[in-house]
């Protein structure tokens, strides 16, 4: 299987870039899941596949509710976003509310248990 990997991405992911088939490869052979904002990438991995696929969003909102980032950590992050004329920030403020959901929801589930 691992050698009909490569070719069959290069026919199944004619408008993916090189870089965006090299990291499905890599996730596919190391069965981690990859990160990227391309949807051609996410379709060609998560559906051929069988890849989980990550974007930045998710990445932070996995930040944010592990608390590597805080409030004023996301707000610069979405501002400099915003700024340069990205379109991420409505999934962003998704992913934002989620996490903070998340942890408020982990923070009463160990209030709760510790009572």
């Amino acid at each position: 299987m691992q050698d009909l990997l490569i070719p069959a991405l290069l026919e199944h992911g004619g408008r993916v870039g090189k870089g965006e088939l090299s990291a499905i490869a890599f996730a596919y052979r190391t069965r981690k899941a990859i990160l990227t904002d391309d949807q051609k990438a996410r379709t060609l991995a998560s559906k051929t596949l069988a890849i989980t696929t990550q974007t930045t969003p998710h990445l932070l909102g996995w930040l944010i509710y592990t608390r590597r980032l805080l409030d004023g950590d996301y707000k610069t992050i979405v501002g400099e976003h915003v700024a340069l004329g990205g379109p991420l920030q409505p999934h962003f403020e998704t992913a934002y509310q989620m996490a903070l959901r998340a942890l408020c929801l982990t923070v009463q589930g160990a209030t709760t248990t510790s009572s």
